[in-house]
This record gives structure tokens, C-alpha cells and sequence, in this order.
């Protein structure tokens, strides 16, 4: 890279180079910009491709499994990865908003204490916090690292349950996150959204399901107001499950 760029700093995009670092292309934000982007993208892919010379194409690619377990099924160690799916909602230049497709990572005990140990109808509690901070993610639909909050960056908020039945639990709340932007550390981004949703448990009070449905807003210093914003934190015990 350091070739590739004269040992100089670079906008951030798509370079593409030889193995020992001769450019062969790049590709900016900007130039792919509008419609058609990915038929933009792929010209630019082609022409690098011509330049690298003799590459043979690859006709027997095994379809990469990209985690497995995110959205299904408790992993060995009891961890979970729950499915996140999380948009802006307002109008955008070009058709829709790019959804952003992530995982939320709970550790086994972080994802047992979701059901409290009494489960009697009517039972009013709060979610940890150590679980419920890791749910940020969920605040801004960007996939920069940058931009995104981390669970330290929660400012205030809870989600509350409450059991309506052996089977099932309510969940409502609200989480709140700042985080200084990366080239203003004066100006905050700051995040806000309401969710709702429930626990499905099983006979043994296990978790058979986690829906949490969120909705709220996204302010970045050079926005005037909130962006507005949705989100699904999605999990099932089995890939059929409700």
C-alpha cells in the first residue's frame, strides 16, 4: 500500500493492486456515484484485471459461509450472534438506503441473563446492561467503524422486560449513545431509538426466539436534525424456529 500510494496518505476507496504492489486501479465513492454502481464497479474490476495480464478465471468457487451460526443457534461455548439489520429511512439521492447487515455477539452469560431465574406471569426486571450496551450497534446505520458506537458510548437508557406467559416475554426501552466524531472530537454523533419486541422461551424457560424491533434517529455534526433510522435484532434456536 505504501508503494501504491508514493508512501503518502489516501482517500479512503477500493485500490487495486499487483501482489508486489504496481496499481492497477481505484475506486472512489464518488465515481460510482448514482445509478448503475455496480455495473460502474465492475468496469473498473475488469480494466484491473487486463492489467494484471493471464488471469485465469476460477469456475469451481466454493460459496463462502460467512458465520454460519449469525441469527441461529447458540454456538458451542453458549455465545450467540444475533442478526442485525439497520437503515436510514429517509429519502436518499438514488433510490433507497443501503441496508447494513451485522451481528451483536453475546457471551453465554450475557445471553442467560436475558431470562430471569423466576418467570412468574407478571414479573417486571430490567436487561443488564453489559448485554443491553452491546445492542448500540443498532443505533446508526453505518458500517464505519468510525462512526459506529461501541458499548462504552451508551449514555443512558434501559430495555425493560416483563413475562406475559411461560412462553413469552415483552421487551421495551430505550438507548441513548455519544460518541466524538473521529476528525471533530468537540462535535458529537449522537443516537437515539425506541425498541420493542419479545423472548420466545421453551418448556425449560430457554430461549427459543429474540425479535427487537427499533426505530429512532442519527445526528452527525453536519447534520441539521436527527436522520431517521430502523433496525431488527433477529435470533432463533433453529433455522425454522418462530
Amino acid at each position: 500500500m505504501r508503494k501504491f500510494s508514493n508512501d503518502k496518505s489516501s482517500s479512503l476507496g477500493v485500490y487495486l493492486s499487483t501482489p508486489t504492489g504496481e496499481p492497477l486501479g481505484v475506486c472512489f465513492p464518488h465515481t460510482i456515484g448514482g445509478d448503475r454502481q455496480a455495473e460502474k464497479f465492475l468496469a473498473i474490476l475488469e480494466k484491473g484485471v487486463v492489467g494484471m495480464g493471464n488471469v485465469k478465471p476460477r469456475t469451481q468457487v466454493a460459496e463462502p459461509k460467512i458465520h454460519p451460526d449469525r441469527g441461529v443457534g447458540e454456538r458451542p461455548d453458549g455465545s450467540v450472534r444475533l442478526a442485525l439489520w439497520v437503515r436510514f429511512t429517509d429519502p436518499a439521492p438514488h433510490g433507497k438506503h443501503a441496508p447494513v447487515f451485522d451481528s451483536i455477539v453475546l457471551d453465554a452469560k450475557q445471553w442467560r441473563s436475558l431470562v430471569p431465574a423466576k418467570r412468574d406471569v407478571g414479573t417486571r426486571y430490567s436487561l443488564k446492561p453489559d448485554a443491553v450496551n452491546l445492542f448500540c450497534r443498532a443505533l446508526v446505520a453505518s458500517s464505519d467503524l468510525s462512526f459506529t458506537f461501541r458499548p462504552q458510548d451508551v449514555q443512558s437508557g434501559a430495555i425493560d422486560a416483563e413475562v406475559v406467559s411461560a412462553q413469552e416475554i415483552v421487551l421495551r426501552g430505550t438507548l441513548k449513545g455519544r460518541r466524538s466524531h473521529v476528525n471533530e472530537p468537540n462535535a458529537p454523533n449522537d443516537g437515539t431509538s425506541q425498541f420493542e419486541g419479545r423472548l420466545t422461551l421453551d418448556a425449560e424457560g430457554k430461549i427459543k426466539g429474540l425479535l427487537l424491533v427499533g426505530t429512532g434517529g442519527y445526528q452527525q455534526p453536519w447534520n441539521r436534525s436527527p436522520r431517521p433510522i430502523a433496525s431488527v435484532i433477529e435470533w432463533r434456536s433453529t433455522p425454522d424456529g418462530d
